[in-house]
């Protein structure tokens, strides 16, 4: 029978929970154990945008999982503390607050970062401070290539989820393939935002979706466009049926001027405001009828775990946040899990447990690609792992339309076509 570093047995110390009442959507905390400093607790520094959904769904989630982790017994028998830092989207104010992280405050781990840009100029730090990152917002396979190409630098730097941008592109390719023609999508407009994340997603779309569908306009949009009305105009006047989008930082404004002028055509594909429910709320319903990749929803049944915490954090928050709540939920799930296996929480034994675990998580079973594959330390994508679902937005509520095992409805044209 395994034992702890004190020599209880984990049978014995979940036995002596479970007679407590410490139980949860989450299980148990795992073997007894502290790592080499002797802290009674392990401190995790969580960065994101405040402002941004996605951002603010990464800090109250950590604050969220820890809370619920501590009623638990905590990791290894020690409470966790997180301490929350705004990066306010920009890349030299994400620097600061590292710094700021793994310096004065010491944390044992940091995670989160929305900005792709900002995750990938803040690199050669986290090189230097040697300390685990996290990520559970950006969606760049540049930084797990990173870690292939330079292990040994890199190697403190994993991916929770979402899946990255090369995967989100074979998910759209994927659902096109499969669903394009019940659709009516003939002729399609494909339409990206020009940042660094839709890149991938773009090459693998703009390389394959004229084998699916006629694809007559094809737009990199420029960062901080403000008026569609003439891309809106050239799709129409190119007489598409539907415009696949890879939109997240002027996605809104996409959105909700398609659906103001009512265009002729529908909208969907990868659309990161469109996922989110109080976006939804505070727009009166603008992306009614949008469907977009998102990482889970608060009604799928990707894994038992899913829909508990979807519920927890409303109950928390008061909505169902960002699609970032479930990749950062994860990722305490995952270095619960490694340090269970390692006995510590101290960097090197926690990188080399969680190179090598394999645990449910709210996205699905979660695993990292090994140090020598192109994406290393990426969380694995595909049918057993994370993949990921279509949701669109019908009647208030966020159906899963793909794939079929956890579709919960068929999509539907907007009200006005």
């Amino acid at each position: 029978m395994p034992h702890n570093s004190s020599g209880q047995s984990i049978a014995s110390r979940r036995q002596v929970l479970s007679t407590l009442g410490a139980t949860g959507a989450f299980g148990l905390a795992g073997c007894l154990g502290s790592s080499s400093s002797g802290s009674s607790t392990i401190t995790i520094g969580a960065m994101g945008q405040k402002q941004h959904p996605v951002g603010r769904g990464v800090l109250n989630a950590a604050k969220l999982a820890a809370k619920q982790l501590n009623n638990n017994g905590g990791i290894l028998d020690r409470d966790i503390e997180v301490i929350t830092k705004d990066t306010k989207g920009d890349p030299g104010t994400t620097k600061s607050v590292y710094q700021e992280l793994t310096g004065a405050q010491n944390v044992d781990a940091t995670m989160g970062i929305f900005s792709s840009e900002a995750l990938l100029s803040l690199m050669p730090q986290i090189a230097d401070k040697q300390t685990i990152h996290m990520s559970t917002a950006s969606k760049s396979p540049e930084v797990p290539r990173m870690v292939s190409d330079n292990y040994e630098k890199y190697k403190y730097v994993f991916r929770a989820g979402a899946v990255n941008s090369h995967f989100i592109g074979e998910h759209m390719l994927s659902y096109a393939e499969e669903q394009f023609s019940a659709m009516g999508w003939d002729r399609v407009a494909l339409l990206a935002e020009d940042y660094a994340w839709t890149q991938p997603i773009y090459d693998i779309l703009n390389e394959n979706l004229d084998d699916i569908a006629t694809v007559p306009v094809t737009k990199r949009v420029a960062k901080g466009t403000s008026d569609f009305t003439p891309i809106y105009d050239e799709v129409e006047s190119n007489d598409v049926d539907g415009a696949f989008v890879i939109f997240g930082h002027i996605g809104a404004t996409a959105l909700t001027q398609w659906k103001d002028q009512q265009r002729d055509f529908g909208f969907g594909g990868m659309h990161a405001q469109a996922i989110f429910p109080p976006f939804y709320q505070s727009t009166s319903g603008a992306p009614e009828s949008v469907f977009s990749h998102t990482p889970a929803t608060p009604q799928s049944q990707i894994t038992e775990k899913t829909v508990p915490w979807a519920e927890a954090y409303k109950s928390e928050y008061g909505n169902y946040g960002a699609d970032s709540v479930y990749p950062t939920r994860d990722a305490f799930t995952m270095l619960q899990t490694a340090a269970e296996e390692a006995g510590s929480f101290e960097t090197d034994p926690l990188i080399s447990a969680l190179e090598s675990i394999s645990t449910t998580g709210t996205q699905g079973q979660l695993e990292f690609y090994p140090n020598n594959h192109e994406f290393a330390h990426d969380v694995k994508y595909g049918e057993e792992y994370v993949k990921g679902v279509t949701m669109q937005w019908q009647d208030e509520n966020m159906e899963v339309i793909w794939p079929g095992d956890t579709a919960t409805s068929e999509y539907t044209s907007p009200s006005w076509l």
